[in-house]
Protein backbone atom coordinates (compact mmCIF):
# COMPACT_ATOMS: atom_id res chain seq x y z
CA UNK A 1 0.00 0.00 0.00
CA UNK A 2 1.38 3.62 -0.99
CA UNK A 3 1.34 6.26 1.81
CA UNK A 4 1.15 9.87 1.14
CA UNK A 5 3.89 11.41 3.81
CA UNK A 6 1.42 13.98 4.44
CA UNK A 7 -1.17 11.37 6.22
CA UNK A 8 -3.04 9.76 3.52
CA UNK A 9 -3.61 6.59 1.12
CA UNK A 10 -2.79 6.80 -1.99
CA UNK A 11 -5.40 5.35 -3.75
CA UNK A 12 -4.56 5.34 -7.63
CA UNK A 13 -1.22 6.71 -9.29
CA UNK A 14 -2.49 7.76 -13.15
CA UNK A 15 0.36 9.59 -14.95
CA UNK A 16 3.92 10.66 -14.73
CA UNK A 17 4.06 14.47 -15.18
CA UNK A 18 6.28 17.80 -15.53
CA UNK A 19 5.73 21.18 -15.46
CA UNK A 20 8.20 24.80 -15.16
CA UNK A 21 8.03 28.02 -13.50
CA UNK A 22 10.20 30.73 -14.25
CA UNK A 23 12.52 28.43 -16.50
CA UNK A 24 12.90 25.67 -13.73
CA UNK A 25 10.58 22.42 -14.08
CA UNK A 26 9.14 19.93 -10.85
CA UNK A 27 8.16 16.53 -12.06
CA UNK A 28 5.20 14.51 -10.21
CA UNK A 29 3.00 12.25 -10.16
CA UNK A 30 -0.48 12.43 -10.71
CA UNK A 31 -3.10 10.25 -8.49
CA UNK A 32 -5.88 9.96 -5.82
CA UNK A 33 -5.38 10.26 -2.05
CA UNK A 34 -7.95 9.29 0.69
CA UNK A 35 -6.19 11.54 3.66
CA UNK A 36 -6.70 10.55 7.18
CA UNK A 37 -9.78 13.22 7.72
CA UNK A 38 -12.04 11.26 5.55
CA UNK A 39 -11.70 13.63 3.02
CA UNK A 40 -10.57 12.91 -0.50
CA UNK A 41 -8.00 14.35 -3.29
CA UNK A 42 -8.30 13.22 -7.56
CA UNK A 43 -6.17 14.39 -9.91
CA UNK A 44 -3.83 15.29 -7.19
CA UNK A 45 -0.27 15.91 -7.91
CA UNK A 46 2.11 14.10 -6.22
CA UNK A 47 5.71 14.86 -5.62
CA UNK A 48 8.05 11.37 -5.55
CA UNK A 49 9.60 12.59 -2.27
CA UNK A 50 5.98 12.64 -0.79
CA UNK A 51 5.39 9.16 -1.62
CA UNK A 52 6.03 6.18 1.40
CA UNK A 53 6.01 2.28 0.80
CA UNK A 54 7.69 -1.07 0.77
CA UNK A 55 10.65 -0.98 -1.88
CA UNK A 56 9.06 -3.28 -4.17
CA UNK A 57 6.35 -0.71 -4.44
CA UNK A 58 7.96 2.35 -5.09
CA UNK A 59 10.85 1.47 -7.15
CA UNK A 60 9.18 0.51 -10.19
CA UNK A 61 7.46 4.21 -9.85
CA UNK A 62 10.82 5.86 -10.04
CA UNK A 63 11.43 3.65 -12.73
CA UNK A 64 8.60 5.14 -14.31
CA UNK A 65 9.98 8.62 -13.80
CA UNK A 66 13.16 8.20 -14.31
CA UNK A 67 12.49 6.82 -17.61
CA UNK A 68 10.02 9.70 -18.43
CA UNK A 69 12.45 12.33 -17.73
CA UNK A 70 14.98 10.77 -20.33
CA UNK A 71 12.55 11.05 -22.88
CA UNK A 72 11.52 14.66 -21.61
CA UNK A 73 14.39 16.25 -21.06
CA UNK A 74 18.18 16.63 -20.68
CA UNK A 75 20.35 15.98 -17.74
CA UNK A 76 23.39 17.98 -17.37
CA UNK A 77 25.74 19.85 -14.78
CA UNK A 78 24.26 22.11 -12.75
CA UNK A 79 22.88 25.34 -13.98
CA UNK A 80 21.87 28.69 -11.63
CA UNK A 81 18.91 30.92 -11.89
CA UNK A 82 19.31 34.96 -10.47
CA UNK A 83 17.07 33.87 -7.59
CA UNK A 84 19.32 31.25 -6.64
CA UNK A 85 17.44 28.03 -7.73
CA UNK A 86 19.31 25.09 -9.38
CA UNK A 87 18.83 22.54 -11.58
CA UNK A 88 19.65 19.75 -13.50
CA UNK A 89 17.66 19.04 -15.85
CA UNK A 90 15.90 20.71 -18.85
CA UNK A 91 12.46 19.76 -20.11
CA UNK A 92 12.08 19.63 -24.24
CA UNK A 93 8.58 21.91 -23.71
CA UNK A 94 6.96 23.34 -20.41
CA UNK A 95 4.95 20.67 -19.52
CA UNK A 96 3.99 17.48 -20.23
CA UNK A 97 2.27 14.25 -19.31
CA UNK A 98 2.20 10.56 -19.76
CA UNK A 99 -0.17 7.87 -18.33
CA UNK A 100 2.02 5.28 -16.19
Amino acid sequence: MLMHRNGGTITALTHVAHGTYGGVASWFFIGNVEWQDGSKSENREIYPNHICGEPEEVNPLMAKLNQYLEDAGTWHDAKHKRDGRIYHWTPKAKQGRQAL
